[in-house]
C-alpha cells in the first residue's frame, strides 16, 4: 500500500512541480502550515529503494533536472532495470 501511495504522490508532485513559483510556495507555507517535501534541487529528505531495499543509487537511476524528478532517465530503451521508487523521510 505504501509503495502505491508514494507512486501516486510522486506523479502528482511531478505534475505540479512547475506550476508555482517559490514565492507562492513560501506564502502558502505561512498561510496553511504545509511544507513542500521536494525542494526542486536534490533528494534531501528522500531515499531511494531498489529491489525492495534502501539503496545509495550508484547507477543514478533517480535524477533531478530543472526542478523535476526523473526515474531511469538515462537508461537505454528496453534495457532491464531494477524496480525502484523514492520515499520521503517525513510525512
Amino acid at each position: 500500500m505504501r509503495a502505491s501511495c508514494c507512486g501516486i504522490f510522486l506523479v502528482c508532485l511531478i505534475a505540479l512541480g512547475g506550476c508555482s513559483s517559490r514565492s507562492t510556495v513560501i506564502k502558502n507555507e505561512k498561510e496553511t502550515g504545509w511544507r513542500p517535501l521536494f525542494n526542486g534541487k536534490n533528494l534531501d529528505g528522500w531515499y531511494v529503494v531498489l529491489r525492495n531495499a534502501r539503496s545509495p543509487d550508484t547507477n543514478h537511476l533517480v535524477q533531478i533536472e530543472q526542478g523535476a524528478i526523473h526515474m531511469y532517465k538515462d537508461a537505454p530503451a528496453d534495457s532491464p532495470q531494477p524496480v525502484g521508487y523514492i520515499v520521503t523521510e517525513k510525512e
